[in-house]
């Protein structure tokens, strides 16, 4: 089996929201919507607009922060 760790966070003074695979460079883009707060469903491998696409693989943890 293959591990990956990927880590997600926002950057509210910055506007910049990132992406880091196995504490590689991180990727950012621009993010001025702050973070999402709200009452909708959280996803982890798939996306309800994606019917029948669903994350080929075992996800063994999340967790949030």
């Amino acid at each position: 089996a293959v591990w990956h760790l990927v880590c997600l966070w926002h950057d509210s003074v910055a506007d910049k929201a990132y992406i880091q695979v196995n504490n590689g460079t991180a990727n950012s883009t621009t993010w001025a919507n702050g973070t999402q707060n709200g009452t909708g469903e959280m996803w982890i491998g798939s996306m309800p607009s994606n019917v029948g696409k669903t994350f080929d693989g075992l996800i063994d943890e999340s967790g949030l922060w």
